[in-house]
């Protein structure tokens, strides 16, 4: 798969890993991987941009910001729920129970040269591959790898998606035309 990956592809898949250390996250995700695509390249940074998936927004979604919002769908009060897990546990009781906290975990984790790819990161690059060949184009660019992203059905940035009513088939055609032009005018 990976043979059809121009430079801007592979860099967008390594400015994702960057990503991912730089925040300590212990697995890069969809939202990695759109934060790497859209990382030097202005015509993918103005296209997000354009449909509210700014860098800051896309920060919030890796801190769990859409949490809230996602729990809020499902008829979850995450406020309710904090007050009585503190409560019922004592004060801080989901700060506690996060093992990623723990010396002997964040020692492995940092120890780990490589940082793993989560299910639906996977799923986004294979879709970036598809999106190529549904537009007949014999190259995957970071703009594939950006709408394999916004294609995901899972996590935060589905649910961010989901929520504020984001034209995903807009979202992605509009990176389409970023492919062709970023790869007419890069070869």
């Amino acid at each position: 798969m990976f043979e059809r990956f121009t430079d801007s592809a592979r860099q967008a898949v390594v400015k994702s890993q960057s990503i991912a250390r730089r925040r300590d996250d212990h697995r890069i995700g969809p939202v990695h991987l759109l934060l790497g695509a859209r990382e030097d390249n202005p015509k993918i940074e103005q296209v997000l941009d354009s449909f509210g998936l700014d860098g800051e927004v896309l920060s919030g979604l890796l801190d769990g910001h859409d949490d809230d919002l996602g729990l809020g769908l499902l008829g979850v009060d995450p406020q309710l729920v904090t007050q009585t897990a503190d409560q019922t546990f004592g004060e801080g009781a989901f700060g506690r129970a996060d093992s990623s906290q723990s010396p002997r975990f964040t020692l492995r984790r940092r120890s780990k040269r490589s940082i793993l790819f989560t299910n639906g990161a996977k799923r986004c690059l294979e879709q970036s591959l598809r999106v190529s060949l549904a537009r007949n184009e014999q190259f995957v660019c970071d703009a594939h790898v950006a709408s394999g992203a916004v294609s995901t059905r899972e996590g935060a940035l589905a649910i961010h998606l989901a929520v504020t009513g984001i034209d995903v088939a807009q979202l992605q055609k509009e990176l389409g035309d970023c492919a062709t032009t970023n790869h007419a005018t890069t070869n």
